[in-house]
């Protein structure tokens, strides 16, 4: 059991999907977003903020995901999430389970300060 605890811990889950939990664990539910772009918009912040506070991992074709630098962070997804135009493909990264679940337990405690309101 605590072998398999393991392996899950270890585990990537995308980027897209860890935001979409982080914001619907995090948000207020009296102000959680309805519409589809809003929610896209919302999901886009709570992705930027657990890249602030976790590793995150790129993957693609060219191999296994890897942990991304600090400048490849600020390149391929802070700086692109400002513009939608260039918003890039949230699958294309990645966080470990077990740093998700850390993560939503740092933006729990910042959330009076975070973009989703105490």
């Amino acid at each position: 059991m605590v072998e398999d605890r393991h392996v899950l811990d270890a585990e990537l889950v995308p980027l897209s999907v860890a935001a979409t939990v982080a914001y619907f664990h995090l948000a207020d539910p009296r102000i959680q977003v309805e519409q589809a772009g809003s929610l896209l918009r919302a999901v886009g912040r709570a992705a930027i903020s657990l890249a602030h506070v976790a590793a995150i991992y790129l993957g693609g074709a060219e191999g296994p995901a890897r942990p991304m630098s600090a400048e490849e962070l600020r390149r391929l997804l802070l700086e692109p999430m400002r513009d939608e135009a260039r918003r890039p493909d949230l699958d294309r990264f990645f966080i470990r389970r077990a740093d998700l679940r850390a993560a939503l337990v740092t933006l729990r405690e910042a959330r009076p300060f975070a973009f989703w309101g105490s």
